[in-house]
C-alpha cells in the first residue's frame, strides 16, 4: 500500500515543491523550536511545533525510536524540578535549583562528554573520499538522509596452497535483511569475510583466503567497485584508520 493511501497528504510529495517545502521547512523548524524552548512564554509553543516535527517524521520515514527519542530530550527544557512536582518525588526544594554542589570530577567527566559529542560527527573530515561512499567517519555524525545507496555482491573464498577458488552463499551467514544492511559497508563486509574465514580454517583444517566482489551505487548514479577485490580481507584488521582496501568512485579495478 503507497504511502498516498495510508497517510492524507501522501499523494502530494511527488510534486517537485513538495521537497523544497521539507528541506526549507524542516531547517526553519530548527531554527525556530530552540528559541521558543529556551524562552518561558513560548516554551510550549515549541513543545507543540517540535512534536509535530517529530511525528510527522515518524509517520513518513523509517528511521526507528530517533523522533520518540527527541521528544523525550524536548523536556531538558523544561524547570529541572518538574519530574519532582509531577511524581511528587522527595528531595530538593524545588525551585529548580541543584541541592548539593556537582563535584569538579563530575563537572570534568561530564565536559569530556559533551566535547567528545561535539567531535564525534565531524571526524568524517579526518577520512579521504567521500563519506557517504566510503562510510568511514559516518556513524554518529548525524548524516541520516543524506544519501541513498544500494549495493550488493558476493564472497570468494581462495585455497592459498592450490589456488582453488568458490563462492560463499552468504544466506547461510546472514538474512536477507541483514545482507541489505552489510553491502553499502565496507566494515559490516569485513566482518562477515572474517567470520567466514573462520568457519572455513575449522571446516578445512587450514587458513583460507576470502575476497568481496561488491558493487554499489550512490544516489541512483553509476555502479562501481565499493571494495577492492583482489585483498584479502581475511588478512584486514578492523581499525580506525583509513582502509586502504575500499576503492573510491575514481579507483576503479577491471573485474
Amino acid at each position: 500500500m503507497c504511502l498516498g493511501e495510508t497517510f492524507p497528504i501522501g499523494r502530494f510529495f511527488g510534486h517537485p515543491w513538495a521537497g523544497r517545502f521539507f528541506a526549507w521547512g524542516g531547517l526553519g523548524v530548527d531554527f525556530l523550536v530552540p528559541v521558543l524552548l529556551l524562552c518561558r512564554r513560548t516554551r510550549w509553543a515549541g513543545v507543540g511545533v517540535s512534536a509535530s516535527f517529530h511525528l510527522l517524521n515518524s509517520l513518513i520515514f523509517n528511521i526507528g525510536v530517533f523522533p520518540w527519542l527527541m521528544l523525550g530530550a524536548t523536556t531538558i527544557f523544561f524547570d529541572p524540578a518538574w519530574p519532582r512536582r509531577v511524581f511528587r518525588l522527595p528531595g530538593g526544594d524545588g525551585d529548580g535549583e541543584a541541592a548539593f554542589p556537582v563535584p569538579r570530577l563530575i563537572a570534568g567527566l561530564l565536559a569530556l562528554h559533551f566535547t567528545i559529542q561535539a567531535m564525534m560527527p565531524l571526524r568524517h573530515w579526518l577520512y579521504p573520499g567521500d563519506v557517504a561512499w566510503t562510510e568511514e567517519g559516518h556513524r554518529f555524525s548525524w548524516r541520516m538522509k543524506l544519501r541513498d545507496k544500494e549495493a550488493g555482491g558476493y564472497f570468494r573464498v581462495t585455497d592459498p596452497a592450490t589456488g582453488e577458488r568458490w563462492r560463499v552463499e552468504v544466506s547461510e551467514y546472514i538474512t536477507p535483511a541483514q545482507a541489505r544492511a552489510m553491502w553499502p559497508r565496507p566494515d559490516m563486509v569485513l566482518q562477515l569475510a572474517h567470520e567466514i574465514a573462520r568457519r572455513e580454517k575449522e571446516r578445512l583444517g587450514y587458513s583460507v583466503e576470502v575476497r568481496a566482489v561488491v558493487r554499489a551505487s550512490l544516489n541512483h548514479g553509476d555502479t562501481y567497485l565499493l571494495i577492492n577485490p583482489e585483498v584479502d580481507l581475511a588478512a584486514e584488521l578492523r581499525t580506525l584508520w583509513p582502509a586502504e582496501w575500499i576503492l573510491h568512485q575514481d579507483e576503479q579495478f577491471d573485474q
